[in-house]
């Protein structure tokens, strides 16, 4: 992608007008993408670039991810460049995709986790929104868009009557810079007193709970700057350590236990250890501060910081989790299994210290697999689940039943996952990634028992709601289990195409699960489906679908010759000269956003159709754009189009004034 100089800036900017047009709608795309990429940002071009997550126009979508997944040192993207307006627009985006779309909720998120805060006014800005979503929280009363003073306005227009202010955070997860950093501590050590009042109310019953609720979520939510360079590691233990003597609430307890584990290294992680120690010699006073649910929340923390950072598993550790292991609670005696499990890595030291119990120690590691984000330590954790219930098949019956009941509650809703529970519970254990895990390893003794089982297709509904839910591993593994189950239902069908615009991992995952087809349910309704596919605005789609009817076809599902005139057709069809791009084929989770070009996709079809005649469809379809000679005149020849569309010359526009059509923004420089 090209940068745009200034002069040709008015004129893409002209475009953007065109974002409702079905005639013209590609020129707006395209001036959105241009202006983001050259870092010339405004509150039309946030929309539009949002807007493309969920558009069919697969090229323009990949390029749209591409910019909003940019990481880089050399090129860091700050508040400060998008302005406050642009930022609260991608936060009110971010909150609409968390209920209607989990695949454009993750590349904007990505978008925003990789921007730095580095204004205050911004920081306090988006303190202030979620002060005051955490109050209308609380009090489904309060009126969150009433009329507010000048300083305040933001807030009235931000929470508009669309916006559901349970279904995400405003702090989200950017980063802050270093200075902010140091604001953020001071914020902390002082109990975020200046965030107290809500509409010059500082005394009421609601509004100190609300404070209460507040600060726990800002410091659940923030502990990922914490961490970025020692110094500021170092000034948040300590503001943390502050908060925690000084406060009396047990939520804000539970949410600087739980930061504290993210916070704390190698050198600082043994004053988690003093707080559970601590909290074990006052364990039955009245007056401690260390209830039940803040040791719960320490030693969990502790334990998965001495896991993500790999440090060394001692004896005093070691006794401490043996007296844990005694308590009188049993939710603490639970929270000592599973971090046991999380930190020894030896299976069979887990047994022998459950006093072989296999129950209670396939409970401790499937408990362990509960991670927020991705480590190779998760991986590692869902490994050991799937290799004890391997070594011990009696346990399938029990994992498939907690399997089932932990995902039956889905249903076409996405349900966010914003709660404040679901980060102090590391966001629940995978049964999900386990259960693909066991699936690939033992796939007969798996897909016999779902077949026998009498919840087996309640289950198989159950995976296909949990495949629209946040959490892409689950959703890569949704496909992986339903897909090894051999049978292509319309669930499934529509699974592989909505796979085609999520992350990289699940397309990577979608392309594999179609050798693992072995029979139809309902095979009209599907062939249906199927067909329909070839007319969709995706090229992706309609070539996922020609390798679906190879599939089939090659298990005489479909005849091969009606598979020859079904794809002879798409290729004639007009619109199928359109270029194909695919996603490069990686291994592993976290993987690139990379983009090939294959192709037309006539040509592409025609290939996968010599392919199967040849009997040699093991190789993907690559474009040997070193022999094609029309690849760089072709290419030549549209960017000599757009230069013409750019550079025209216009005296009509070049007279008006500059700042005619100059985008608007918040003063960032007001008091707010």
């Amino acid at each position: 992608m090209s940068w745009v100089e200034l002069k040709a800036r008015r004129l893409l900017e002209s475009w953007l007008k065109w974002k409702n047009s079905n005639e013209l709608l590609t020129f707006a795309y395209h001036a959105a993408v241009l202006l983001s990429n050259s870092n010339l940002w405004s509150i039309e071009v946030a929309t539009i670039m949002c807007d493309i997550l969920c558009c069919d126009n697969d090229r323009f979508r990949h390029r749209v991810e591409i910019i909003f997944r940019l990481s880089s040192d050399k090129d860091v993207r700050t508040s400060s460049t998008l302005g406050i307006n642009v930022l609260l627009t991608l936060f009110k985006k971010n909150i609409h995709y968390q209920l209607t779309s989990t695949s454009a909720r993750l590349t904007l998120n990505r978008m925003i986790v990789n921007t730095t805060l580095d204004m205050q006014f911004h920081l306090e800005t988006i303190l202030w929104l979620e002060r005051y979503r955490i109050h209308a929280l609380i009090n489904p009363e309060y009126c969150l868009n009433k009329p507010r003073p000048c300083a305040k306005s933001y807030i009235s227009s931000y929470f508009s009557t669309d916006i559901s202010i349970d279904a995400c955070s405003c702090v989200n997860l950017c980063r802050l810079s270093n200075d902010l950093v140091i604001y953020m501590c001071d914020m902390i050590a002082s109990g975020f007193f200046v965030f107290l009042e809500i509409d010059g109310d500082t005394t009421s019953d609601e509004v100190l709970e609300s404070h209460t609720q507040f600060i726990a979520s800002v410091i659940l939510t923030l502990f990922n700057s914490m961490n970025s360079i020692d110094d500021a590691r170092h000034l948040a233990v300590d503001a943390l350590m502050n908060l925690f003597d000084t406060s009396e609430k047990e939520a804000v307890h539970q949410a600087i236990a739980y930061t504290l584990g993210y916070v704390c290294n190698e050198q600082t992680h043994k004053t988690l250890l003093d707080r559970i120690l601590l909290a074990m010699t006052t364990d039955g006073d009245e007056n401690s501060t260390y209830s039940n649910n803040v040791l719960i929340a320490l030693t969990s923390s502790y334990a998965y910081c001495v896991c993500i950072n790999e440090i060394a598993f001692d004896k005093d550790d070691m006794d401490l989790f043996c007296s844990l292991l005694k308590h009188s609670s049993q939710d603490v005696v639970r929270a000592a299994r599973t971090g046991l499990a999380r930190v020894r890595k030896d299976t069979s030291f887990l047994v022998e210290s459950l006093a072989f119990d296999h129950i209670q120690c396939y409970h401790a590691l499937i408990g362990a697999t509960a991670y927020l984000f991705l480590y190779d330590v998760q991986q590692s954790s869902e490994n050991n689940v799937a290799d004890f219930i391997e070594k011990n098949p009696d346990l399938l019956l029990i994992f498939i039943v907690e399997l089932y009941n932990s995902i039956r509650h889905f249903t076409t809703k996405v349900v966010p996952v914003a709660d404040n529970n679901y980060v102090l519970a590391y966001a629940y254990p995978q049964y999900v990634k386990v259960a693909s895990l066991i699936a690939v390893r033992m796939p007969a003794a798996f897909c016999a028992f779902i077949k026998d089982w009498s919840d087996g297709d309640n289950l198989k509904r159950a995976l296909f709601y949990t495949s629209k839910q946040h959490n892409f591993p689950q959703r890569a593994a949704c496909l992986t289990i339903l897909s090894l189950l051999g049978e292509l239902t319309v669930d499934l069908c529509e699974m592989f195409t909505e796979a085609l615009r999520d992350d990289p991992h699940i397309q990577n995952t979608c392309y594999k699960c179609i050798t693992h087809i072995r029979s139809i349910k309902d095979e009209q309704v599907v062939f249906n489906l199927l067909f329909s596919y070839l007319k969709s605005n995706s090229m992706n789609v309609r070539y996922i679908t020609a390798k679906l009817l190879l599939r089939l076809s090659q298990l005489s599902l479909i005849s091969f010759q009606q598979v020859q005139i079904i794809l002879n057709d798409a290729m004639l069809d007009p619109s199928s000269n359109e270029e194909l791009w695919l996603i490069e084929e990686q291994d592993g989770v976290w993987i690139k956003c990379i983009y090939y070009y294959a192709g037309s996709l006539k040509d592409v079809i025609y290939s996968l159709l010599v392919q199967q005649i040849i009997g040699d469809a093991s190789e993907p379809v690559r474009r040997n754009q070193f022999n094609d000679i029309d690849f760089n005149f072709i290419e030549s020849e549209k960017s000599s189009r757009l230069a013409s569309c750019l550079y025209e010359t216009q005296t009509n526009q070049d007279a008006e004034p500059e700042n005619s059509t100059a985008p608007t923004d918040l003063n960032d420089d007001s008091d707010g």
